[in-house]
């Protein structure tokens, strides 16, 4: 599952990326901006126990609200990171998140490079994502103007934090919880910067609570 996630994060920025190539790029923006949407508040209905009708009914009273009110986009941008954080968080062991956490500050830095050498298809792609209000797209009011994070640096904080404290490690959660909101400020600050590696400061804030959880490993590193 670890590798299936992996695999379809990068999948998806390689159809993107095609897409805008050859001058389709809505077609995924209307994807992003209802599909997504859709599927993920149906799978947190679905994970709550809903019956069918239930869960068809709510999401897609949640699709009609996201195309017919202008600030609903706001919202479900939450729904979907929190909710996929939540689902995805209990699901996997804490080494896991780590692992998917830090593969995409890689792939953060990787498409940062390659945006200031040769390509401009990053910026591309932010500010196509912002004007279409995909819920891949959060958007903050800086005192310096508008500013962007991605759905996945909001999520992957949470996900740190939902995973940690489903495996019994609830000071870690709360640590990587203020450490990883804390990036995400510090992120906010800067009209262009990469959110990822300024939110994986959730992980520092993961291995302080664990020793404050755990003070004999203290011991066990000093040593």
């Amino acid at each position: 599952m670890l590798v299936v996630v992996g695999c379809l994060i990068v999948v998806v920025i390689i159809m993107l990326l095609l897409l805008i190539r050859f001058g389709l790029s809505r077609m995924f923006h209307s994807f992003g901006e209802y599909g997504l949407l859709w599927a993920g508040v149906a799978l947190i209905l679905l994970l709550l126990g809903q019956t069918w009708y239930v869960i068809v009914v709510l999401s897609s009273v949640a699709v009609i609200l996201q195309y017919r009110v202008s600030q609903f986009h706001l919202v479900s941008t939450g729904i979907f990171a929190v909710g996929s954080a939540a689902v995805l968080g209990s699901y996997f062991e804490v080494i896991h998140v780590v692992a998917l956490f830090a593969f995409l500050i890689l792939l953060d830095m990787l498409s940062s490079i390659l945006s200031s050498r040769q390509s401009d298809y990053m910026e591309k792609i932010a500010k196509g994502m912002s004007q279409e209000k995909s819920i891949l797209i959060f958007r903050a009011t800086t005192k310096d103007g508008p500013s962007l994070v991605g759905c996945a640096d909001i999520a992957f904080p949470c996900m740190l934090a939902v995973s940690a404290f489903t495996h019994s490690l609830e000071v870690g959660a709360v640590f990587a919880s203020a450490f990883g909101l804390a990036g995400l400020l510090l992120a906010a600050r800067h009209d262009e910067a990469h959110a990822g590696p300024y939110a994986s400061l959730g992980i520092l804030g993961l291995f302080i609570g664990y020793l404050v959880q755990h003070p004999e490993c203290m011991g066990v590193l000093v040593q």
